[in-house]
């Protein structure tokens, strides 16, 4: 499953865009904005769907090059 979807170019295009994304919210940081604002917790959910989106490419890209390069065949 991991080598069909690392293959796929729609996959680092997604990625790219939530690359994107992600710097996008960080230049949106800045050390004033109140802790109880919607703008604080936009930027804290948006962190931590980013962590999620790119713990999960690792996973699935560790997966693959495992399968690929470490087991033998």
């Amino acid at each position: 499953m991991c080598k069909k979807l690392v293959d796929k170019r729609w996959f680092d295009n997604v990625i790219l865009l939530f690359i994107a994304l992600n710097c996008i919210t960080l230049a949106m940081e800045r050390p004033n904005i109140p802790p109880d604002s919607s703008e604080r917790m936009f930027l804290a959910t948006a962190n931590y769907i980013f962590t999620v989106v790119f713990a999960v490419e690792m996973f699935v890209k560790v997966q693959y090059h495992y399968n690929n390069c470490l087991v033998p065949k």
